[in-house]
């Protein structure tokens, strides 16, 4: 049976994978480049103990047996062994229990053996050299032939918890990369559904917003073709209709078409400076002429602001015929200004009903009017404030809304943005 991966999983299973194998390679180079580094320095190091060992035994080669001098020298967490190299008999060492190891040609090597000592493994840097004593300092030797001795220097990095990390960390990447693959997986998953699902919901609600008006369209022209034509009052009373539900599907284009252009910074952006005083009394000579709406300013000292007039502007209008739209039929906005945080902030305050909470969240939501059928009892199409959100992004400012409290209980919506 052909198991089917959703669009969503396949999307994001490719960007895990790839973000995955970018993370796991940086990992792997670094930490190689870092374990190189390491067994550089270890080789270098157990290099330097090696030559002081030998330079040593050179000066007395009694010093074979004796390990006070040389072990005085080195630092305390350096073990190293010198062994006969024919018998590979075990003739100097400040510790006994670690044998003699594989030659190491010069480079430092790791070895690893697990259950060595009784309480815990072997495992170690360590490095071995070759030495061949002069046979006329060696008072030790009573032939002619040359004495050759192996000097083994290590490092245990089983109880030393810093070389230990480094070493094994390109071993580890595994098991410390899988918990971060699933967890960008999931949170992937919830983004792409939730993108997914917003889109499913706009093309929805498009379609909804277009079917309403053309089956009206559609209607009225079937009405006319079979009938209408004969009777003046139908045709103008149908006409009247197509071209009303047509200038709404084209003012829904349009906005539509404008939340693009706004979100994609196709728009002029040209700032200057504004008197925020005239800029009140503009808008609300604009309103004047409604009958119960009143509009108060409070501009608290500021006086001027550099922005885009014309954008600025219809952020106001379009918050404003919202609670025109929505408040009491007794209708008060208040616009205030005032500075917070080195940002200049807007409100616009109406004394309605507010918002309730359940909404508050998708309020700049494309077609979100409020209710689950789609009401078009209050006229529009739900995309005023996505218009005003999107023109505030264009303005690099903030855009929110919440419910105006007094006395404890709401009295009205606050839209507030932030420049």
């Amino acid at each position: 049976m052909k198991v089917r991966i959703s669009q969503e999983n396949q999307i994001a299973l490719k960007i895990t994978g790839i973000i995955s194998a970018v993370l796991i390679s940086v990992l792997f180079v670094f930490t190689g480049l870092l374990r190189l580094s390491f067994i550089h320095e270890k080789s270098k190091f157990l290099k330097n103990a090696c030559q002081i060992i030998e330079n040593n035994i050179e000066e007395d080669s009694s010093l074979i047996y004796e390990i006070g001098s040389i072990f005085l020298e080195l630092p305390y967490f350096v073990d190293f062994s010198v062994y006969d190299f024919d018998t590979k008999e075990l003739l100097s060492a400040n510790n006994s229990f670690l044998e003699l190891l594989p030659a190491t040609k010069g480079k430092a090597r790791h070895y690893m053996q697990k259950d060595y000592y009784l309480d815990g493994n072997l495992d170690v840097m360590y490095l071995t050299r070759l030495m061949i004593l002069d046979e006329k300092k060696a008072s030790d030797t009573s032939d002619n032939s040359q004495r050759k001795v192996l000097i083994q220097t290590s490092i245990d990095i089983e109880n030393d918890s810093a070389s230990k990390l480094i070493y094994y960390m390109p071993n580890a990447i595994p098991s410390i990369i899988l918990p971060v693959i699933l967890l960008s997986y999931f949170i992937l998953l919830a983004f792409i559904k939730k993108d997914f699902q917003r889109e499913h919901n706009f093309s929805a609600n498009v379609s909804h917003e277009l079917q309403t008006p053309v089956n009206a369209i559609l209607g009225h022209a079937k009405l006319l073709s079979r009938w209408g034509k004969d009777d003046k009052e139908q045709t103008e009373k149908s006409l009247k209709i197509i071209i009303n539900e047509s200038l709404a599907m084209k003012a829904t284009i349009n906005n539509l078409l404008e939340i693009t252009k706004l979100e994609k910074k196709l728009v002029d952006l040209k700032r200057e400076a504004i008197q925020i005083e005239d800029f009140f009394n503009s808008i609300k000579e604009e309103f004047k002429y409604l009958e119960n709406v009143q509009i108060f300013t409070q501009t608290n000292g500021l006086q001027m602001i550099e922005t885009n007039k014309e954008l600025l502007h219809q952020i106001f209008v379009i918050a404003i015929s919202n609670s025109i739209k929505f408040a009491s039929k007794d209708c008060q906005i208040v616009l205030r200004c005032f500075m917070e945080k080195h940002h200049c902030i807007f409100e616009i305050e109406d004394n309605g009903s507010g918002f309730s909470k359940e909404i508050i969240p998708h309020i700049f939501d494309r077609f979100y009017r409020g209710d689950a059928a789609h009401s078009r009892s209050k006229g529009g199409a739900g995309l005023g404030l996505s218009i005003a959100k999107s023109i505030a992004s264009a303005l690099d400012a903030k855009i929110s809304a919440r419910n105006a409290e007094k006395n404890g209980s709401v009295s009205g919506a606050i839209i507030r943005l932030e420049i």
